[in-house]
């Protein structure tokens, strides 16, 4: 649905240029997308650093966590060898994710960490690595 004159619809705002911004958890609970929002990446890591939000599918056996990886796919660098087994969980007041970690040298921290919410369906997958700790490194799935 998009509103191209008058009024935008409840949750939806127009800017002046006319084009509708949607609540990222509006459109993923009303069709099937996948939404990856760069995050800023200051190592000389190949890869992107990144939050992809997709909908979580409902088949399939097994943990959240390895439903999550079944769908997933290809992991990125350097995380592309990890199993179910390398993940730890945690949890915020947002609820329970799991992370890998990878350090390749004295100064960078990599993770991989994926928030699985059955309740809305979606599943958030981070692959962020920064020149800092693993608290740096976590911060932007905590603010999800």
């Amino acid at each position: 649905m998009f509103a191209t004159s008058g009024a935008a619809a409840p949750g939806y705002s127009v800017s002046e240029g006319g084009s509708v911004s949607i609540p990222l958890e509006q459109l993923l609970a009303t069709a099937p997308v996948t939404v990856t929002e760069s995050l800023p990446n200051d190592t000389f890591l190949p890869g992107d650093n990144s939050m992809t939000h997709l909908r979580l599918s409902s088949w399939g056996f097994g943990s959240p966590l390895s439903r999550a990886l079944g769908q997933i796919g290809t992991l990125p660098a350097p995380f592309e060898y990890i199993t179910e087994r390398d993940f730890r969980p945690a949890g915020d007041f947002n609820g329970q994710y799991h992370y890998a970690v990878s350090a390749p040298d004295a100064d960078t921290t990599c993770v991989l960490a994926i928030r699985v919410s059955e309740e809305a369906g979606s599943l958030k997958v981070m692959r962020n690595c920064v020149i800092g700790d693993l608290v740096e490194a976590l911060e932007p799935i905590l603010e999800t």
